[in-house]
Formats: structure tokens, sequence, C-alpha cells
């Protein structure tokens, strides 16, 4: 795959929601969900006057809650800006189907591709605080079921009966909830639902710390559960993971996954402001043992 051409300092990148170009895409090597025309392609977002695109979901800054609580300089990261896709940092079960373009961490499905799963090759951590901007971006009058996206991390070796993992955010275009868990077996799920603006387009920001007696999430720079209960905590070791996930035989609507930045940080600076919050709501989920 060839890497981008633009540099994130244009007009687009700035604003912060911009659809890439047709020809931008053409010379990366994956079409955009967008259709090829040029006034379809201007109709999908909101303008400015000056011709550019507004910002979808939350546009604030900070972006992050590393700012906003101070968790100091990452540990690790991507941010999807220079040089060419390192697939040894990011594998796929889709390989042809992940990409770098424009700044942003591509994961495409289309019709005929029942998912595809992603994750980091190269970073995994039993505890710390894991932080992505991420967005869904539907082809504009397409057809067909909704893929889901969600935002992981996923336990490293055998996910025994899908227990331990850890959800930060699922979701499909135009739903009015993001929805994010943590599971442990046996058959434990602590889950929450948060309202949000999950448009085509829409920018949010969701991260998660993870302690030896907590686990935090947080939505757009705020904390919004802290959960306590043993159950909740099975001191596993994590790895990132992003999904695409449709109906199996259905017609899809092609749709892309898309990550402005990924960051790991450690847990050795304290929060500087209270993550007092909700503990979750616990429930049992389908598929344990």
């Amino acid at each position: 795959m060839l890497s981008r051409s633009l540099r994130r300092r244009t007009l687009p990148s700035l604003l912060g929601g911009a659809l890439l170009t047709a020809a931008a895409l053409a010379g990366a090597g994956l079409s955009s969900p967008t259709t090829a025309a040029s006034s379809d392609v201007q109709s999908s977002a909101p303008r400015l006057a000056s011709g550019g695109y507004t910002c979808t979901g939350y546009c604030q800054h900070p972006t992050n809650a590393a700012k906003v609580f101070r968790w100091g300089l990452e540990a690790w990261k991507n941010e999807f800006e220079v040089g060419r896709f390192n697939r040894q940092r990011w594998k796929s079960d889709h390989p042809k189907a992940i990409g770098q373009r424009e700044g942003m961490l591509t994961i495409r499905a289309e019709n005929g591709v029942d998912s595809v799963t992603t994750w980091a090759g190269d970073q995994s951590a039993r505890y710390g605080r894991w932080e992505a901007r991420v967005r869904l971006h539907e082809r504009p009058n397409d057809t067909g079921a909704q893929y889901q996206g969600t935002w992981m991390l996923d336990p490293v070796g055998d996910d025994h009966c899908r227990g331990s993992e850890i959800t930060m955010a699922t979701y499909t275009t135009g739903d009015a909830h993001v929805r994010g868990w943590v599971r442990t077996l046996d058959n434990n799920q602590f889950g929450f639902s948060r309202k949000k603006l999950l448009s085509n387009l829409a920018w949010h920001t969701y991260a998660v710390e993870i302690t030896p007696r907590h686990i935090s999430w947080f939505t757009d720079t705020k904390v919004i559960h802290t959960e306590k209960r043993p159950e909740a905590l099975s001191g596993v070791r994590y790895r990132p993971q992003f999904l695409l996930t449709g109906t199996p035989g259905a017609d899809m609507h092609d749709t892309w996954l898309q990550m402005d930045w990924v960051r790991f940080y450690t847990l050795k600076r304290p929060n500087a402001k209270s993550i007092k919050a909700p503990s979750m709501a616990k429930t049992t989920y389908d598929g344990a043992c």
C-alpha cells in the first residue's frame, strides 16, 4: 500500500470531519465509501462557505481524556500521520481491508464480507490506559444491512468463552446510544449505554483505565463509569482491537471504521481529576460457558 499523499495540515484534516477526495483515494489504492462523483461527495457532509466540511460529533478541544486527567506522555501510540503503514504493528484477518489513509487507520468492510478484525501486533498490557478517536463512515444512499463498529481490548491468548473482553464502544451509524462492557467468567457482564450523536462521520473519543482495583470508562474527555467489584477485574493482559461486524449472508452497507489516533499510557501518573463515577450495570452475556 502507498502512504498517504497529503499531510494532516490540509484544511479537511484540520476540520476533523472531511471526506477524502476521489483522486487522493485512487492514488492510495482504496476507493472511498462515498460515490465517485464529486457532487455526491460534497453532499455527504455539511459544507462550509470556504468549501470545506464541518466537524461532526465531538469536536471540542482537547479531544482526549489523557489531556484532561494528565496521564503524561504516551508509552505507545500511532498517529497515522507519516510514513508507510506498518503491517507488523497492525494485524488483520483481512489484510487488504486495512490501511493508512489521510492520517487515519482505515478499516473497510464491503458487501460480501461478514466481518473484519484488526488488532495491535506490538502493544499489550495488563494495566494502563488506552484511548482512541473513532468514527464510522458509510457510503451515502447505499442500501443493505449496517456494519457494527467496535473499539475494544481483547485478551492476549485464548479468549475462553468470550470472557475477559473489554468493549469501550460499539454501535452502528445512526444509533442513539453507544454501548460498552467488561466481561469476565463465569458469564459476568458489566455494561453501560451512553447517549451520543452517532451519525455518519461523527467523531468520538473513548478510553478505559484498568488498575488492579478498578476499571474506569471515559467518553469525550469525561469519566462516565468506575467499576470496583472484584468480579469485573480479571487481571489478564489486553491488546487493542477494532472490528467491523456484519450480518452473515445479508447485503451489507459499504462502511469504513476510522481511527484518527490510538494511544496507550501507563499508570505512572495519577489522575489529576476525580474519577468517581457510577458503577456499571451487572448482567450476564450470551455465549458464555
